[in-house]
């Protein structure tokens, strides 16, 4: 199995975005997994579903009149957005917009008394180193 991360979506194209996956069950009536993301928030946020691709070998199975499956069945599924609302998803994206102005903010402040303090601490060194 493999997902595909469609293009124009926010989360970086190289990375992968599945973990792995489980099997929960396999009848007659179809196969169940779980698919375990690296980053569920960034799953299908795009205009267009991210994509499942699915690649099964069923030679060694037989049909209900005994016909041999395919060799090679391929299956692309559009992977649902992992949030359970929209409003959810707006509230996660809001907070962690929110985190990002809070350090950017704390960054720039730091920055800015770091470059008062060490110009005027090079000024007491020098009267200190004058002694």
């Amino acid at each position: 199995m493999y997902a595909v991360k469609e293009e124009g979506d926010d989360a970086d194209l190289g990375e992968p975005i599945m973990d792995g996956w489980d099997l929960l069950s396999f009848g007659p009536d179809g196969i169940d997994f779980r698919l375990n993301f690296t980053n569920p928030i960034y799953i299908s946020t795009g205009d267009e579903p991210d994509l499942l691709l699915i690649q099964l070998d069923l030679s060694d199975y037989k049909d209900v009149n005994g016909q041999s499956l395919p060799d090679s069945l391929v299956k692309y599924l559009p992977i649902p957005t992992q949030m359970s609302s929209q409003e959810e998803a707006e509230k996660v994206t809001e907070q962690g917009s929110t985190a990002n102005e809070s350090t950017k903010t704390s960054i720039l402040g730091n920055f800015a008394v770091n470059l008062l303090l060490g110009s005027s601490m090079s000024k007491i060194w020098d009267m200190i180193e004058g002694l």
